[in-house]
């Protein structure tokens, strides 16, 4: 006579158990990754900017000549919306606002600053205030 070998109920269940508990676990640290990875959007399109504005500067000795245009108001991967807050011939501020899924779940960096002198900072956005500013946001 043969015997049948299977999988009992509990041994099914157990199994479906630990896989929940492994997701619920791994599934936060993903997201965080995700997070920081679109971060480094905003970061580029912000460093690209500021790159234009030096170079316009350099031909007319003001950082007032440059606009954004519609195409350029968005970073490369469509994560964040850039802004020039602040503009005069010696002076600019370039925001990138996190815009749908970025700008909800990054409540530590919210929108990232950079000016002419190269400070980079972080400010307010569409989350409202950053939850605590960290070292992170722009490394």
């Amino acid at each position: 006579m043969k015997t049948q070998r299977a999988f009992s109920l509990l041994q099914i269940m157990i199994v479906i158990g630990i896989i929940g508990i492994l997701v619920s676990l791994m599934l936060p640290n993903y997201q965080d990754s995700v997070v920081r990875s679109r971060r480094t959007d905003g970061q580029s399109a912000l460093f690209y900017m500021a790159t234009q504005m030096e170079r316009a500067y350099f031909d007319s000795s003001s950082y007032s000549t440059i606009k954004l245009d519609s195409k350029e108001a968005k970073s490369p991967e469509g994560w964040y919306q850039l802004e020039i807050r602040e503009q005069n011939d010696e002076h600019y501020l370039i925001a990138a606002v996190p815009t749908g899924a970025q700008g909800k779940r990054d409540t530590q960096c919210q929108t990232l600053t950079i000016d002419e002198k190269g400070h980079l900072g972080v400010v307010d956005g569409p989350a409202g205030k950053p939850k605590e500013v960290a070292q992170g946001c722009w490394s």
